[in-house]
């Protein structure tokens, strides 16, 4: 897996890095106004999920096997591969001094030079910035914003990720999910087809992708976790990777394990593991239970290099808990506050997340944590962050939802510019090294774009 450095930077600078392969995969991260989430999502949502209990970003664990994505941070499902931690600097500047969009003051990084005569506003080749080339994705440039590609015209999801060279949508009529039909998009966009269908339930935030299979849980009886390569054929059935004991909800897998929650609603919910081999027998072995008091609702969930982290709450606030990867006895996270869905990303032995009050607080704002520290430290202040997506060189966020405009800053410091605005973002299904991906939200027919860094 290629891994990047990522330069330390003041204890005052925003925010995180989230490096992998050549993709990185964030489960599907709500944008809309959020009832629930995140994300996640790298991503990542900062915490709304138009599934009103599943959550976005959650998002965002970390998968060896893979990317991420993203962000990626919350979102309506979680998976991402970790990759160099790290901050990010914007001179010193809080979004929540720079006005209601959240933009960073400029830094100190003047960054590339640019031709002379290159207007910054309006040059499809250099638009908000010297070294985003919108004509090259088909995309035209207006007011320093790339316009959103479409990849493809229809592509709603309840939730969605990306991997092997494509992105996966989760389509169903209604939630609780007692339908699905899971829709396969190159994402080069020379192909879309139906990749399987079943009149059975599916849990929330169940997708996982690497680079040769997508799996996913199913809610039968009994329950199942099944695998289908990216290149089968739409005919082809899936294969029984393994019956866990309880219906799966936040799956995800690193380091050539499978982590997930079993039960809520109204099911004790416990956490279990297993390793990603496909068992002789798909019954032979259900996975451990590595957690075994009651978590009651967990609305995000995160794998990290060390440990497992998620939001769950019963009856009162929400909380962020944590635990070796062996399991034990859940920890709260020192110094978090966190609210239902909050977007999270693992990146190595980090942890990335939202910490939020529900009010305006300076104490609201983008945090890490490793296993070992007094308490999560603070990066990036600000109220009302939401998305959240890194790569190895940049940042993207969004804050709000007056304007719809995701934010880039590099990793290095430098000023906020914006990457797109005013389109419906569905939510983020994960990136590559020149595009961030999104499928349309969950409710109505809509397009999956491509978004250029």
């Amino acid at each position: 897996m290629t891994r990047f450095f990522v330069p330390a930077a003041p204890a005052t600078a925003p925010l995180v890095a989230r490096a992998g392969r050549s993709y990185h995969r964030v489960m599907r991260l709500s944008f809309s106004v959020w009832a629930v989430c995140a994300g996640t999502s790298l991503i990542a949502c900062g915490g709304g999920s138009s599934h009103r209990n599943v959550p976005p970003a959650e998002s965002d664990a970390s998968v060896d096997a893979g990317s991420g994505g993203a962000p990626g941070s919350g979102g309506k499902g979680g998976g991402g591969a970790p990759g160099a931690g790290g901050a990010i600097a914007n001179g010193g500047a809080s979004p929540k001094d720079a006005g209601a969009g959240g933009v960073p003051e400029a830094g100190t990084d003047a960054g590339p030079v640019c031709p002379d005569g290159v207007d910054l506003q309006t040059d499809p080749e250099h638009c908000g910035e010297c070294t985003r080339n919108c004509a090259a994705a088909g995309a035209t440039c207006a007011g320093g914003y790339c316009s959103a590609v479409t990849l493809d015209p229809s592509a709603p999801a309840l939730f969605s990720t990306i991997g092997n060279g494509a992105l996966y949508t989760l389509k169903t009529s209604a939630i609780p999910v007692s339908s699905y039909t899971i829709e396969r998009i190159a994402l080069d966009g020379t192909d879309h087809h139906q990749f399987y269908a079943a009149a059975t339930g599916m849990g929330d935030s169940t997708f996982y992708a690497d680079d040769t299979y997508l799996y996913w849980a199913d809610s039968d009886t009994p329950p199942k976790v099944f695998r289908k390569a990216g290149t089968a054929a739409s005919a082809a059935a899936p294969e029984v990777v393994f019956q866990p004991v309880d219906r799966p909800r936040r799956f995800t897998a690193s380091g050539g394990t499978f982590y997930w929650v079993g039960g809520m609603y109204n099911v004790p919910a416990y956490v279990y593991s297993r390793p990603m081999v496909v068992a002789p027998d798909a019954g032979n072995d259900p996975g451990v239970q590595i957690v075994t008091t009651d978590q009651h609702y967990v609305s995000a969930f995160a794998v990290t290099s060390d440990a497992i982290y998620w939001v769950a709450r019963n009856t009162g606030a929400a909380q962020l808990l944590t635990v070796p990867l062996a399991g034990g006895t859940p920890v709260p996270v020192p110094g978090a506050t966190v609210k239902d869905n909050a977007p999270m990303q693992a990146v190595g032995k980090k942890l990335y997340f939202a910490s939020s009050s529900g009010n305006a607080s300076p104490t609201n704002g983008i945090y890490v944590y490793e296993t070992g520290d007094a308490q999560a430290t603070e990066l990036f202040p600000n109220d009302s962050i939401n998305t959240l997506v890194v790569d190895d060189t940049s940042l993207f966020y969004r804050a709000g939802y007056v304007d719809n405009t995701l934010w880039k800053v590099p990793l290095a410091g430098g000023t906020a510019t914006p990457v797109v605005k005013t389109i419906e973002l569905g939510g983020v299904a994960g990136q590559d090294e020149t595009y961030i991906y999104t499928a349309h939200d969950w409710g109505s027919d809509g397009p999956a774009l491509k978004i250029v860094k």
